[in-house]
């Protein structure tokens, strides 16, 4: 998908599953949202969804079920290595 929506992603907390706001990625290609969600799993050590999202909201309100398309979830990527 190449046109511009917005995204976000939302943290996976492994302890009990709930899932909290990382960050707002703004209007972005899919492609570009996922290679964002992949940077934010990384930085925050957990599971991220990627949320397509019909707005850029900067309010507290939460996004209804049904205001929100899931895209994705990526895993964040272990860079150990292995002798």
């Amino acid at each position: 998908m190449s046109d511009k929506h917005a995204y976000e992603a939302f943290g996976i907390r492994p302890e009990d599953g709930n899932s909290f706001t990382v960050e707002i990625l703004g209007y972005q290609t899919e492609r570009e949202a996922i290679r964002l969600a992949e940077h934010w799993a990384a930085a925050w050590s957990t599971a991220v969804d990627l949320y397509r999202v019909p707005w850029i909201n900067t309010t507290s309100r939460p996004w209804a079920a049904d205001e929100i398309q899931f895209v994705c979830r990526v895993r964040p990527v272990s860079h150990e290595h292995t002798e």
